[in-house]
């Protein structure tokens, strides 16, 4: 009985104390390490490589725990820190990153939860690269967790992508629209490709499609003859125009020509399109009547006569009047097919009227009469001044650019027209 009154008062005692005696206060908060990096990378002598680390932890931030990055048991970052002794240039290797909340109840189950991801980025790979690498994450009370993967850099020492410096190609826009995947986009646009993370043996016969119906405007490029010259082999004549099919062994072996498929690109981009309009000036027509003038080459290497793009953007507006660029891109694919003009002498002018700021009324845009433009010496085309301004008591932003079938020139110099007609050069 004696025995029963004691267990009973220390049962009561138990329940009355406050529930923060019983927590531990250095329990650690679990944290869990993944990855979404592939754990075998095989990549071309030259390219960048990416290890991806990621720590997801719930209910509340724990800074308990530290990262460490290695190379074949050599350490490379300890937490955020470059080990410089890691026999690594420090240019070449870059440690990212980012910290984003989940929001996915069902994967969070009510808990407040989020992703702390690390990106390794090894620039300029060489032979010697190869090998392990891992991330380690060690926690406060000693426990660790590691992922481990294995880089094979591809070729030999004499075999190497060194891309060449001057690719001015840039599809980005039309590589997104189609779809085409992130590891695979750098090739859309190359002058950066040595500083971004760019796998092409991740890429998959969709990608390649689409990249090279961008590159070669649905068919209408032909960079077959380009490639013959610079010796690719027979194989590697896929990447070289719109009817690529599948991806065989042998193409494998076309990675380390990408160089000089790349400059055939941008040979040929820079080659076709027009140049951009010159000698933007207004011209005394008449009584008070003023013209927009500009001058244009007609390419040499090309018979596509250019159609022009005038665009203008209202400065001395409300900042809620204005839509997006995007919106007057799209509206200007809709008109961007002009009709052929048999007489060769007259050019179709499409304006587009951009007010400065956001917001969510339309651009205006407008397809101007191709019989109400004039062409004069040198080539100059000349359209009506109250088709820019439309009389309105305002200032202007001007650009041009010119368009054929192969492209988009650079914009011509910007100029600011005021509400009496007169020009200056915009700084």
């Amino acid at each position: 009985m004696l025995f029963y009154l004691k267990y009973s008062k220390l049962l009561i005692f138990l329940f009355i104390l406050p529930i923060n005696i019983v927590e531990n206060k250095n329990e650690e908060i679990p944290v869990s390490l993944f990855s979404s990096s592939s754990p075998i990378l095989s990549l071309v002598n030259g390219l960048t490589a990416n290890f991806q680390c990621s720590i997801k932890i719930c209910n509340k931030l724990n800074n308990n725990f530290l990262i460490s990055w290695h190379h074949d048991g050599i350490l490379l970052f300890n937490g955020t820190e470059f080990e410089p002794t890691s026999g690594i240039e420090p240019s070449r290797i870059i440690l990212q990153r980012s910290l984003e909340e989940i929001n996915n109840d069902e994967e969070t189950k009510g808990e407040k939860c989020f992703v702390e991801a690390y990106s390794l980025l090894l620039r300029n790979l060489s032979l010697e690269d190869s090998g392990k690498y891992g991330c380690q994450l060690w926690t406060q009370n000693g426990g660790q967790q590691q992922l481990d993967f294995k880089l094979d850099v591809l070729g030999d020492s004499a075999l190497k992508l060194n891309f060449p410096a001057n690719l001015t190609y840039d599809h980005t826009e039309c590589c997104i629209e189609k779809g085409v995947s992130p590891l695979c986009r750098p090739m859309c646009r190359p002058r950066n490709i040595g500083e971004e993370f760019f796998d092409p043996t991740s890429c998959q016969v969709d990608d390649y499609k689409k990249f090279l119906n961008c590159v070669t405007n649905g068919g209408k490029r032909d960079y077959l003859p380009c490639c013959r010259k610079k010796a690719l082999p027979p194989f590697c004549f896929d990447f070289c125009g719109n009817n690529f099919q599948k991806l065989e062994k042998s193409h494998r072996l076309c990675l380390y020509y990408l160089p000089e498929i790349f400059d055939c690109f941008s040979q040929q981009y820079a080659l076709f399109p027009p140049p951009a309009p010159r000698n933007l000036q207004m011209k005394e027509v008449g009584s008070g009547n003023r013209r927009f003038c500009f001058t244009i080459e007609n390419p040499k290497n090309t018979l596509k006569i250019p159609s022009f793009v005038v665009h203008l953007q209202e400065m001395n507006v409300g900042t809620d009047t204005m839509n997006s660029r995007d919106a007057a891109v799209e509206e200007f694919r809709k008109l961007r097919k002009r009709s052929e003009n048999k007489s060769g002498q007259l050019y179709g002018v499409t304006l587009i009227k951009e007010l400065r700021g956001g917001g969510k009324k339309p651009v205006l845009i407008t397809k101007i009469i191709a019989s109400s433009n004039e062409r004069g010496i040198n080539s100059e085309i000349c359209i009506p001044l109250e088709s820019i301004t439309n009389k309105s008591k305002s200032t202007y932003l001007v650009y041009v650019e010119a368009i054929n079938d192969y492209g988009t020139s650079e914009p011509s110099k910007s100029f600011l027209i005021t509400e009496d007609g007169v020009m200056h050069p915009a700084k």
